[in-house]
């Protein structure tokens, strides 16, 4: 059974209004169901990605070697590891999901400031997974018809289709409706990609002479470059999951207690990145002895390889894997915020239009156009948002709260997490100083180093000025009051 608060009321007893609907209400112990091997699995699903793979081949482009690379994710999911499941001990506690955990520390209207920075997110990996699959139809299309290089602007038509595609099956068949060839191919998306994977590994590395001399192959860094890179890419890969770290009591709300949680999270999400990560790094690493170059991206370097057969396979896998990733993953995190914002006038079909504009508007194209790009201007550029959430959601859950919070209060307005008119300020005050202090960064040169390493910086700046402010504030005070 989770652990519960004697002084907490039961599920029954939440008022009904506009903050209880039934999504959003505790989890009963019936339903608290998953066990570690589900945690594990559910992890290291989420880890056997495309993007995941890149994690690994922009740290060989950036020049770090194999050990290093390895090293490295190895050591920042075991971090992140930790601190979802220091995040996750609410949920799993009092069954609740991330819209309500946040209420505590934001208030009842001010914790849809950070659940609309996690959906913006969100909405940021939708129009990534667009782009990829958009890109792997692109090439596929290419390996038959060559002259289909030719044509001006030939990627954007794959776009647009891939996007319709996209639309129909969210509108038509969304999670809820548990459409059956929908929850296959979610099902099988991480063992075929890590089969595609292996036949990476397999083709390059053949080529390249074995095993050995890919591993040792690309030119390093030295002295304090390599240094700085490591540490930077050690933030990267760290906070990589600080989407998921956020809202991590959406998963752990179905543990029946702390400890199956706590071992199945950081398991999955370490054996699953590492995977996938030493992928990426040996077929970069491999493909730099073949062509001589650093090709990070997988769908690019499929069709260089001009294997038919294989390219048909990996690329069909890889745009099958993006839409089911969509569908069950990205939009359904982005629409639910947005749902949640005004539920009266935003259904599923106008969340999907919201989502899929600021999808769209982040410009994935750009987001993936280098490696750098990728890894400095999308990650590190979320994780700084996302790592001051998880400051002030730690922070105040442990030591200002206790670990005990009042179910009741979560759900009603003029309750203990009503503060002023709804809305925490001194959390919103922390928020945004820890992102004005790390985001002019990537416009001034001199600050970058702030920047690169903003994630654990505005997650430090966070804690630290929402335990000051919440500290001094009286409506903070009367919300942990007996």
């Amino acid at each position: 059974m989770a652990e519960t608060g004697e002084k907490q009321p039961p599920v029954e007893e939440i008022p009904p209004g506009p903050y209880a609907n039934v999504d959003l209400l505790p989890t009963p112990p019936e339903k608290r169901t998953w066990g570690i091997f589900t945690f594990f699995s559910v992890w290291a699903a989420m880890a056997i990605c495309i993007p995941t793979y890149m994690l690994g081949s922009s740290m060989i482009a950036a020049g770090l070697d194999f050990a290093t690379s390895m090293a490295v994710i190895t050591i920042g999911s075991l971090i992140m590891g930790l601190i979802v499941v220091a995040n996750s001990h609410a949920g799993a506690k009092y069954g609740i999901p991330f819209p309500v955990q946040a209420r505590a520390a934001f208030g009842i209207r001010g914790a849809h400031v950070p659940a609309i920075m996690r959906a913006v997110a969100a909405a940021g990996w939708y129009g990534i997974e667009l782009w990829i699959g958009a890109e792997a139809l692109d090439i596929l299309t290419q390996v038959f018809y060559p002259a289909w290089k030719d044509v001006p602007g030939h990627i954007w038509y794959w776009f647009i289709i891939f996007l319709i595609m996209n639309l129909v099956v969210i509108l038509y068949a969304p999670p809820w409706k548990a459409c059956p060839a929908i929850k296959w191919l979610c099902d099988a998306s991480a063992p075929l990609l890590l089969v595609a994977g292996v036949g990476w590994c397999w083709i390059l590395v053949s080529v390249a002479g074995g095993l050995g001399p890919v591993i040792g192959a690309p030119p390093k860094l030295t002295g304090m470059e390599y240094w700085t890179v490591t540490f930077s890419m050690l933030v990267v890969m760290t906070f990589y999951w600080s989407t998921v770290g956020v809202n991590c009591c959406d998963f752990a709300r179905f543990a029946p207690s702390q400890k199956v949680h706590a071992i199945g999270q950081p398991a999955g999400i370490t054996v699953g990145q590492a995977a996938y990560v030493a992928i990426g790094c040996i077929v970069t690493s491999a493909g730099f002895l073949v062509f001589r170059e650093f090709i990070w991206d997988p769908v690019a370097l499929t069709g260089r390889l001009g294997i038919a057969w294989f390219a048909v396979f990996a690329l069909v896998v890889i745009a099958l894997a993006t839409l089911t990733t969509n569908v069950a993953a990205n939009v359904v995190a982005t629409n639910m915020v947005f749902m949640n914002c005004y539920p009266k006038k935003i259904n599923w079909v106008w969340a999907t239009v919201i989502s899929t504009i600021v999808a769209i508007a982040m410009q994935p194209w750009k987001l993936l156009e280098t490696w750098g790009a990728y890894v400095y201007t999308w990650l590190t550029g979320y994780g700084n948002v996302l790592g001051a959430i998880l400051g002030i959601l730690l922070v105040d859950y442990y030591l200002i709260r206790k670990k005990t919070l009042f179910l009741r209060d979560l759900y009603m307005a003029g309750g203990r997490y009503w503060y002023r008119n709804g809305i925490n300020w001194a959390a919103i005050i922390a928020l945004v100083i820890a992102i004005a202090i790390v985001f002019p960064g990537i416009y001034v040169p001199a600050l970058f180093s702030v920047y690169m390493y903003g994630p654990a910086i505005a997650m430090a700046i966070g804690a630290v000025v929402y335990l000051i402010a919440a500290k001094a504030s009286p409506a903070v005070k009367q919300s942990i009051a007996p």
